[in-house]
């Protein structure tokens, strides 16, 4: 098992520089996820850490040894990819033994590591088949059972379940969640899918334009995201964002064309006062309104999506879209009005002009 560090690290494509000194330390035997955007540096980042890139500054650490100027046979490392890169004309049993074949390991020790991999990862009965005979989620615990025969310090996943479809991205999602605690092996795995990000990590690192925006647990990450890019990224739906300013008395927020909304208990500093700032609400933190709710407003809506279990509704607030996760009742439909309230506790205020999180906990 391994600590990994990064301290400094950065990439340069000639004059073009795409990862800007990241400075990342990830425990022995953690699960941390890499979540951003396409062209974030996420996948360059693991592919550095591979030794599949090389670094133009900095250090990268494994198990308190750089390895920068290592091979990436030599860093203890095993990585599964995208598109699985499986040998079409081998087995499966070939295909997870292969690398330990390389290796020089005898027959008499292979296979049990190969049983025991394709165990755990239910594939007993396909050591047979060829790649081409599988299922793409087949084929994807193939590629982990070829990492896992290797008992490697790291496991680096690369969008592994991006060519999957929804339902079976959902199932391998807990196989590799029941994976990690069953290998308990440091897990770095890079993704654009904040779903993903969610249900896997332990912790997020989340990246933005070749920067580490905020890194956190999966609950710190979307109950105070640090900006308005973690803000709008992470939660499905995103964080409705509405243009607002802090109050003379300091106690309210004043939405333009719109309601006042109280602060509650939140105290925000009183050089703010009167200062551009950006109201934060999570779909769930918008209610409908009850006779207490003394702040409420009246809200058209111009669009739903019915859940099931609940009902996305979206409306106007002060020019801005918002989205609402409202119980699914009958009388949400297109056109109709409803009186609405916002829980105190959830709301968020940014700094429009630093968008940066003015946080109630500092």
């Amino acid at each position: 098992m391994a600590k990994v560090e990064l301290r400094g690290v950065v990439k340069r494509f000639g004059a073009v520089e795409v990862v800007h000194g990241i400075d990342l330390e990830i425990a022995d035997r953690e699960f941390v996820v890499l979540v951003g955007p396409s062209g974030c540096g996420k996948s360059t980042l693991l592919r550095m850490i591979a030794g599949l890139e090389g670094i133009s500054e900095g250090e990268i650490e494994i198990d308190g040894r750089v390895v920068n100027e290592l091979a990436p046979k030599d860093r203890d490392i095993a990585m599964v990819f995208q598109d699985y890169a499986l040998y079409p004309h081998l087995d499966v049993y070939r295909n997870m033994a292969f690398a330990l074949e390389v290796r020089g390991m005898k027959k008499d020790e292979i296979r049990p590591r190969v049983e025991k991999a394709a165990k755990i990862l239910d594939i007993g009965h396909l050591l047979e088949r060829r790649p081409a005979q599988l299922s793409g989620g087949q084929r994807q615990r193939v590629a982990m059972g070829r990492a896992i025969v290797r008992d490697p310090k790291v496991f680096l996943f690369d969008e592994p379940l991006s060519n999957l479809d929804a339902k079976l991205r959902a199932d391998m999602r807990t196989e590799i969640k029941t994976l990690h605690r069953t290998v308990d092996t440091t897990v770095i795995y890079v993704t654009h899918d904040q779903v993903e990000a969610m249900t896997l990590a332990q912790r997020i690192v989340v990246m933005r334009g070749g920067h580490v925006e905020q890194i956190g647990t999966p609950d710190e990450v979307y109950s105070f995201p640090s900006t308005l890019f973690v803000a709008g990224f992470i939660g499905a739906p995103r964080m409705n964002q509405v243009p607002c300013r802090l109050s003379d008395d300091g106690r309210a927020v004043l939405v333009a064309s719109g309601p006042r909304i109280d602060l509650g208990t939140r105290c925000v500093p009183s050089d703010l006062a009167g200062k551009e700032l950006v109201l934060g609400l999570r779909p769930e933190a918008i209610t409908l309104a009850g006779e207490g709710d003394g702040d409420a407003f009246e809200a058209e809506i111009h669009m739903v999506e019915p859940l099931g279990s609940d009902t996305l509704t979206f409306f106007r607030l002060g020019g801005a879209e918002v989205i609402a996760r409202l119980p699914p009742l009958t009388s949400l439909k297109e056109g109709a009005r409803i009186r609405v309230a916002v829980d105190h506790e959830k709301m968020h205020l940014f700094d429009a002009e630093t968008e940066k999180l003015i946080d109630p906990r500092a």
